[in-house]
């Protein structure tokens, strides 16, 4: 039991990589968290683990007709207390016919689970556990959810995006913040981005006070600390909730490879709220 969050029998090897000093890093792994303070959710905390399962132990059985992987993905958030306050997982056994073993170790897992929290500072705890190698890949991260007035202009994360996906309106994820009409977005979690990709995607969502007037947001590009460009940026409409989601592309072929801060940068009458995210070019 951890903090009185009930501890399930799978969970509890990847709670034991979290006591080991120093702290495993068996292969790799990326972890994110973003923030979408929603009218109703204002402490909503979207998690996301990705790694590929190349590095990961696939066991072909006694039989040689079939193989398995056991791993399990686990994010927990603990407070300036160090109390435990939320976790999330999840277990995978990865099975399938021993002809297919090659595919399977080509694939990735992509973990993605909504956490609330109440207005404070967490750090947030992920561990990957492969359950047959016995090893473990341990992320820290921390995450501070702001306390808001009802009133307050609010903006969630600005999310860099890695790739899009059209779902069926049967399949969209009711109440996913990542999902823009009839679009998932999938966020990058630190990968660089290429130049001859020639751009790359982004996505913040706003959430203006109500009975305001009309807000208006500005993009920047930011390196060390400097001023690189700025550009106005035209607004989408309002949902029924009021909340505007905003993606947008920054072109990214004219610029030096180099470790850029993107911002956007939100204004309602005298309030303004602002999200920034790094971003990597590379040749």
């Amino acid at each position: 039991d951890a903090g009185g969050v009930p501890v399930n029998a799978w969970e509890a090897s990847a709670l034991g990589a979290l006591e080991q000093k120093p702290v495993p890093n068996a292969f790799l792994v990326r972890a994110g968290s973003m923030l979408f303070p929603e009218r109703g959710r204002p402490g909503l905390v979207p998690v996301v683990v990705e790694l590929k399962t190349a590095p990961l132990t696939f066991q072909p059985a006694a039989d040689g007709k079939s193989y398995t992987s056991d791993v399990t993905v686990l994010v927990r958030f603990a407070d300036d207390q160090n109390r435990v306050v939320r976790k999330v997982s999840q277990h995978y056994e990865l099975t399938g016919p021993i002809t297919q073993i090659d595919g399977a170790r080509k694939g990735e897992i992509l973990f993605y689970r909504e956490s609330e929290l109440p207005p404070g500072l967490y750090t947030m705890e992920t561990v990957v556990h492969d359950a047959l190698a016995g090893k473990s890949s341990v992320r820290f991260s921390t995450v501070e959810v702001p306390k808001y007035a009802d009133s307050a202009l609010r903006i969630s994360s600005l999310v860099p995006i890695k790739r899009s996906e059209k779902v069926a309106e049967k399949e969209r994820p009711a109440g996913n913040p990542l999902l823009v009409n009839d679009v998932v977005l999938y966020p990058n979690l630190g990968d660089p981005v290429s130049k001859p990709a020639k751009e790359v995607g982004f996505y913040f969502a706003i959430y203006p006070a109500a009975n305001g007037p009309a807000p208006t947001a500005t993009i920047e590009l930011m390196q060390n600390g400097k001023l690189v460009a700025q550009l106005p940026m035209p607004l989408a409409g309002a949902d029924p909730s009021g909340r505007i989601q905003q993606v947008g592309r920054l072109p990214t072929d004219q610029l030096p490879p180099a470790t850029y801060e993107l911002r956007a940068i939100v204004r309602q009458g005298s309030q303004t709220a602002a999200s920034t995210t790094m971003l990597r070019i590379v040749e």
